[in-house]
């Protein structure tokens, strides 16, 4: 497909944003919009770099530079941040990055990403995501990789907006980039101890060092156990619902081979084999007439045990969304491991940069779907996934005209995936529902990256994609008790062009105004949920994105006030979503494309550090998405899933000396606007809005040989109980169900450094 007229694709975007985005600039270009802050213009032939102590850098364009030079809507948090937050696996950052919305499926351990709408809310195993992720440079290609512990973290980068000209993957929502601490020179250990609610205890080690004068290793861990547990199966107390049992490491290297040459190489393994999730159950049928579902009061978007009930009578007794009664058996059985080799060479101006990745995820992962005590909906997931990846660039030294960059990659994936269901309730002893799903994918990609400046305050940045990919796959699902077995085979191959185009406009060198524009897709698939109906076992379409942003960066105050703002209006073409039908009395997933979509909203990021004390952030994003062009006439004027009109988290932080003990109080928030779970928009699946508010005190006592820092913390201080996850299955057996947040926890950790 050609690439798109740039002017007239900006002329027809809605007139309202193309207005509004007019007073933007407007603003932006006035010499004092902003504040009473003298500007100094650059008069040089290029904007000089200004990175301060306190400035961010991080790599989103695969070279150290400003967060604040980068014409990309970005959020960053490093790794104290992680830890103040108490962040500690991926899904948890969505609620500290304005724009950013993650809910887990299955357990918990899959999470689903969506930057500023754009998203895919499907969970099987052999689908990509909508939001590239990748952990120090290596894609992680399907959702089930995702839920890995943090520890020993460097950094995380969110970059807003379709990506696929810098490195890797092609995204059409974004990309996020979890960075570990690498190996280095210097010698240092730390080891932390912290204990939680709920019998939890977690140990984190790292040591670093200097093998050589050319050789540097390190080595992390963290062991994480919950012995007891808020939720509750009511059927059997030694089921371990909600226990969790992990262990994750990491060994890292880095080899100095010469001044222009340095190899990095990072391996890590881990296994899950924690408790079940409590799921809440959600009766559907109507206790007066079973052949309604769903009931009236679920049909009106609430939940009513015992005005409605499941096939055989069964509702939940009480109102508290983390206790069940749940016939399934067993914990979970989850393995990984995987690494990267980077080799980074700088010869005759030009840097050299390959990246080897590869990864190994095995799940063996139970799960009661239909939340009742009948096995109605038994799960099992057994699946094994690898994933190997190339990635290899060259890049020119910036210079006071131009960089470009230049790479390629390649990858190869395959999914070995058997998901069964015993049904024994509904169907008689022995019955099991299967399904199987064989999948190799390729890809390969060559990009590229210019950054031109035509003038000392005006830089032109562009970037073009070509990839190919291929699919083959085949599988399908079989119940015996209702006939033959529905199998197909299929390949899928796209070849298709991707890219951006951008202007930077440096009011001084402090404040940088970009617009840009930019196409990505996303490749088309096969369903790999269960289905007996054959026309649901065809694959579905690639999705387009036409994305326009522009945006502000600006540093005031001596830096010590930042703010950031962007405008974004984007296409979405033959979004793929999925959604639940019903087949020969079962229920069925059907992945297909919906048809168009329209997003466009604001985001605003503001940190603030006094000279003394305080330290102030937050960020907001509102966006309104609606689907406004389909073959399935109900779903028009619908909104996409998972899209918060209004996401804002914000952050204070207050420092000061006790008894010449340096003291950190910290309260961060979040609010979460209502949203729905499904592109159906059925009101039951609509999460509520939501306010969670969290605390934490640190103190630390350096005078010692090996230095202390004690921390205590609260985590959702308010107790709300908040759905995070559901999923629905009307017509079959009356059980839906929900899946909730955690509630009040606190703990307390004593870190000690070496």
């Amino acid at each position: 497909m050609s690439a798109p007229n740039i002017i007239r694709y900006q002329t027809s975007l809605p007139l309202s944003f193309r207005f509004i985005c007019s007073l933007f600039l407007l603003v932006a270009f006035q010499p004092y919009a902003i504040g009473a802050v003298e500007k100094e213009v650059v008069e040089e032939g290029v904007a000089e770099e200004k990175i301060a102590a306190d400035v961010i850098v991080v790599t989103a364009q695969k070279r150290e530079e400003s967060v604040q030079d980068v014409p990309i809507g970005i959020t960053v948090l490093n790794g104290d941040d992680l830890t103040s937050y108490g962040i500690s696996e991926p899904l948890s950052i969505a609620q500290f990055t304005p724009g950013v919305h993650a809910r887990p499926t299955v357990a918990g351990s899959n999470p689903l990403f969506s930057i500023r709408g754009i998203g895919f809310n499907d969970f099987t195993s052999i689908q990509n995501p909508a939001v590239a992720v990748y952990f120090n440079q290596v894609a992680l290609p399907y959702h089930t990789m995702m839920g890995f512990q943090f520890f020993d973290m460097q950094r995380v980068e969110v970059l807003k907006g379709p990506q696929g000209t810098l490195y890797g993957r092609n995204s059409t929502a974004g990309a996020i980039n979890f960075i570990s601490n690498p190996a280095s020179f210097n010698s240092e250990a730390y080891a932390i101890a912290e204990y939680s609610s709920y019998e939890t205890y977690q140990f984190d080690a790292m040591t670093n060092g200097a093998v050589s004068d050319s050789l540097a290793v390190r080595f992390a861990m963290r062991s994480r156990q919950r012995l007891n547990s808020y939720q509750k199966n009511r059927l059997d107390d030694d089921s371990h619902f909600g226990e969790q049992d992990k262990f994750d490491g990491r060994f890292s290297l880095l080899w100095e081979v010469s001044d222009d040459v340095d190899v990095s190489l990072s391996m890590h393994s881990g296994r899950d084999k924690s408790g079940q999730v409590a799921y809440e159950h959600l009766a559907t049928l109507d206790k007066d007439n079973l052949a309604v579902d769903p009931c009236p009061e679920v049909a009106a978007g609430d939940r009513a045990e015992g005005s409605c009930v499941n096939a055989l009578g069964y509702f939940d007794p009480d109102n508290n969304p983390y206790h069940g009664d749940f016939s399934s058996k067993g914990r979970l059985d989850n393995k990984s491991r995987g690494g990267s080799l980077e080799i980074n060479g700088e010869f005759s101006g030009l840097t050299f940069t390959s990246v080897t990745g590869y990864e190994y995820f095995e799940r063996y992962q139970p799960q009661d779907s239909d939340a009742s005590p009948f096995r109605f909906i038994d799960m099992l997931y057994d699946d094994e996934t690898t994933a190997f990846s190339q990635e290899l660039r060259v890049s020119s030294e910036e210079n006071d005209r131009y960089y470009w960059m230049v790479g390629v990659y390649y990858s190869k994936d395959e999914v070995r995936g058997l998901q069964t269901a015993d049904v024994a309730g509904l169907f008689g002893e022995g019955m099991v529902a299967s399904v199987s799903n064989d999948q190799d994918s390729r890809s390969h990609a060559v990009f590229t990256n210019l950054e031109f400046w035509l003038h000392p305050q005006w830089k032109l940045f562009g970037g073009l994609r070509f990839t190919s990919e291929e699919k083959q796959w085949q599988g399908g699902s079989s119940l015996v008790a209702l006939g033959a077995p529905n199998f197909n085979s299929g390949t899928i191959n796209n070849d298709e062009w991707s890219g951006n185009i951008g202007m930077e406009y440096h009011v001084s060198r402090d404040v940088m105004v970009y617009e840009s524009l930019t196409r990505s897709y996303r490749c088309g698939g096969f369903p790999g949920g269960f289905t007996l109906d054959p026309n649901n076992l065809k694959e579905f379409d690639q999705e387009y994105v036409h994305a326009f942003e522009v945006g502000i960066k600006s540093m005031w105050l001596d830096n010590q006030l930042m703010i950031n703002s962007a405008l974004y209006y984007y296409d979405w073409h033959d979004l793929q979503t999925s959604g639940t039908d019903v087949d020969s009395g079962v229920v069925s997933i059907r992945l297909y494309n919906a048809g168009d979509a329209e997003i466009y909203g604001a985001e605003v990021d503001v940190m603030w550090q006094s000279p003394e004390h305080w330290e102030l952030g937050g960020g907001v994003n509102w966006m309104r998405t609606e689907i406004v062009d389909t073959s399935a006439i109900e779903l028009k004027g619908n909104e996409v899933s998972n899209a918060p009109e209004l996401m804002f988290n914000g952050v204070a932080r207050f420092y000061f000396d006790l008894n010449q003990l340096p003291v950190i109080l910290q309260s961060d928030v979040h609010y979460t606007d209502e949203y729905f779970f499904a592109t159906d928009n059925e009101s039951v699946f609509k999460a509520k809005s939501l306010w969670l508010v969290n605390g934490r005190a640190t103190i630390e006592i350096p005078d010692l040989e090996a230095p202390l820092e004690l921390a205590v913390w609260v985590k959702n201080i308010t107790d709300e109980e908040y759905k995070v996850s559901g999923f629905e299955q009307f017509n079959f057996s009356g059980d839906s169900y929900f899946y909730y947040g955690e509630p009040r926890t606190a703990g307390v950790s004593v870190k000690a450094s070496f």
